[in-house]
């Protein structure tokens, strides 16, 4: 259904009038009122932005819908996207089709219990108010509540769990300190040995005394099919929500604190809210308490380390053995760094689109996530769905997506193999319709599809047609030679819209260099080079996010270019050892160095540009004695005895691959 708000402003105005089409879904403009208790009832609705390229000002229906709990299928903007990765960002009508058709109910809820967290957490008016406060130097209020914890037996997983929160950390206490802890805090959260608690499980507790008055709230068990009866309802009492463990309180009196038995009673006769089912599980294993006598300290045990990476090699004999159990065929690596959300609602979510999901084996390798939230994602992820597996490295990472790539790729045993980052998506059925071409050529070693990079608007980057006009066909495949980087200008395409052989890309011992940036498509120069027979589909297989605000690529520093420092180490040896550098320097060298690196450096706060350029003259150092042409360029590197912060650094944007 379409309210239409303009319905009684230009009546028969053809402006601002519907196509005839959309007629029987049409109803009048209703006050605001009325819009937000329809909005309550819908479970899906549709938002469009007017504003596309900014990270701040968009529709706050995105706010409005997602807070009402309502999923959200918006057009694009950039601060949508980077910022609320469970909003569905339409590409097209059979994106949205395949989006609705996959859609079971227990991921729509955790779409809609995300958004609600999320907007309560973060987009309350008191956490703007912070914020202006914070910019005008004054005290700030609070922005979030202080939770405490308290259990019967605090046990070291329990302060692990707590410790680990979104919300912020949790302290854990016994019932016998509870009552010196009086005024201390704004909520209190009873929990149990018997049960795990997820890093957004506070959170979600703390986001519902936002908007619900209740004095506590509860979480619910089972499925999504079990708990919706009760879900997101007000009830006055506990006989439903029997289980202390999963609610909390808001600052409830020293009367109702006194006991366990104490707060039980005071909830048989309190309203309290009921949030959802997630969040939460029964403990997987039987769990030691360690009791303490009547007259010691209950101090809180101290926590476990985080994790502990895995057996690579154990890895690889469980990954052989799902992958013949199962008869998987496509291994899609995804790499994985404290980005939770987009994992989940923007990579995951389109591979579920595929009509090939049941076929491919996904391999989330977490490059050592320092946020529990992500290694919690990837563990719940390879859980539910059998033909994924979840990697994890040690905490702390690797400072690039190279290492889990690396691992992916020495991980996967079908027969093809491909890459997709947690914040891009799967095209239309793209990796099947290269996965099939490439069953149908068996003498191709990779196929190449295009790609579609939203920045400031939409662009289809036709990667296919820029290869076919510059590598000989014969037999319907692109057959490449030594020259074929020189005639393509080196400009490489996304090791996102390629499937490949695997055997064959493991053959030639290819290593992303760890924490390089912009390795991807050096790794795709280096395919090139190697191949003989390339396969090319003339269609979009993958979406490219180009504007996430927090991304390695729109994050620029002097550490971002000492990332491309050890890319361009790497690389020169590998031109130098294939007689390659001169071609590079005569074709690439300085369009990318001043469309990329100079126009980078201008974004690098001020404070900072001095060693940021420091560094950039290092990259330039590493292509040796090159005779350096382009007149911003020689004014950079002061080959003219001109001071290199005269005039702008760079008039021009990189295009290449769009990274």
């Amino acid at each position: 259904m379409i309210f239409d708000r303009n319905s009684e402003l230009f009546l028969g105005d053809p402006r601002y009038s519907f196509p005839t089409g959309y007629t029987p879904y049409i109803a009048p403009a209703r006050d605001r009122e009325d819009l937000m208790l329809l909005q309550r009832g819908t479970d899906i609705a549709v938002n469009l932005n007017s504003v596309v390229a900014s990270q701040t000002m968009f529709a706050n229906r995105v706010l409005e819908l997602q807070a009402t709990g309502t999923m959200v299928i918006s057009s694009y903007n950039q601060g949508v996207n980077s910022y609320y990765p469970q909003v569905h960002i339409a590409n097209s009508t059979h994106d949205v089709s395949a989006t609705l058709e996959a859609l079971t109910l227990e991921e729509l809820r955790r779409i809609q219990g995300d958004g609600i967290r999320k907007v309560f957490s973060d987009d309350h008016g008191v956490n703007r108010l912070a914020a202006i406060c914070r910019v005008a130097g004054v005290p700030e209020p609070q922005d979030h509540d202080v939770v405490l914890a308290v259990a019967e037996n605090p046990t070291p997983q329990l302060a692990r769990d707590l410790q680990q929160q979104t919300h912020s950390a949790v302290e854990l206490v016994s019932w016998e300190q509870l009552p010196q802890r009086q005024g201390d805090y704004d909520i209190l959260l009873p929990v149990s040995a018997e049960r795990r608690y997820a890093p957004t499980y506070v959170a979600d507790h703390a986001a519902s005394f936002a908007y619900s008055s209740a004095a506590g709230s509860h979480k619910l068990t089972g499925r999504a099919e079990q708990a919706d009866e009760l879900a997101h309802r007000h009830h006055h009492g506990t006989a439903a929500l029997p289980d202390l463990s999963l609610s909390s309180w808001w600052r409830p009196g020293p009367e109702q604190t006194a006991s366990p038995e104490a707060l039980r009673r005071h909830a048989e006769s309190a309203d309290v809210y009921a949030i959802d089912h997630l969040g939460h599980s029964p403990a997987a294993a039987a769990v030691t308490v360690r009791t303490l006598p009547a007259e010691a300290d209950h101090a809180v045990p101290e926590a476990a380390p985080l994790y502990v990476g895995d057996d690579l090699d154990a890895k690889a004999d469980e990954m052989r053995r799902l992958v013949q159990e199962l008869d998987l065929r496509l291994a899609v690596v995804v790499p994985i760094y404290n980005n939770a959300d987009h994992l989940r609602h923007k990579a995951f979510q389109s591979l579920r689109r595929s009509r090939n999901f049941h076929r491919m084996h996904i391999l989330l390798v977490n490059d050592g996530s320092t946020d529990m939230h992500t290694v919690d994602t990837v563990d719940e992820l390879a859980a539910a769905w059998p033909n994924v597996s979840a990697i994890h490295h040690a905490p702390g990472g690797s400072g690039s997506a190279s290492r889990p790539r690396n691992t992916g790729l020495a991980l996967s045993f079908t027969e093809y193999v491909t890459y997709l980052d947690p914040d891009d998506e799967e095209y239309r059925d793209g990796y099947s319709v290269l996965m099939e071409a490439l069953q149908e050529r068996p003498d191709a070693e990779f196929a190449v599809g295009d790609m579609i990079r939203w920045r400031k608007n939409r662009k289809h980057m036709h990667y296919v047609d820029h290869m076919q006009r510059h590598i000989e066909e014969r037999d319907g495949l692109l057959r490449p030679v030594h020259s074929t980087l020189r005639e393509l200008s080196f400009v490489p395409v996304s090791i996102e819209a390629v499937v490949a052989r695997t055997e064959w890309l493991k053959s030639l011992g290819l290593v992303q260099p760890v924490g390089a940036t912009g390795q991807d498509t050096y790794f795709f120069q280096q395919m090139l080079y190697h191949s003989t027979a390339v396969l090319t589909v003339s269609k979009a297989v993958y979406t490219y996010y180009g504007a996430v605000d927090t991304s390695i690529v729109n994050v620029v520093s002097p550490r971002y270019f000492r990332k491309y420092l050890i890319l361009e180490k790497d690389r020169t040896a590998w031109l130098q050892e294939t007689g390659l550098m001169q071609d590079y320097r005569d074709t690439r060298l300085e369009p990318f160095f001043k469309s990329w690196y100079l126009n980078k450096l201008d974004q690098v706060p001020q404070e900072e540009r001095a060693e940021a350029a420091q560094v950039v003259r290092e990259l330039a150092e590493l292509f040796g004695d090159h005779e350096w042409r382009d007149p911003d360029v020689r004014r950079f590197l002061q080959l003219d005895g001109a001071s290199s912060d005269e005039g702008p650094l760079a008039e021009h944007t990189a295009e290449g691959t769009g990274r």
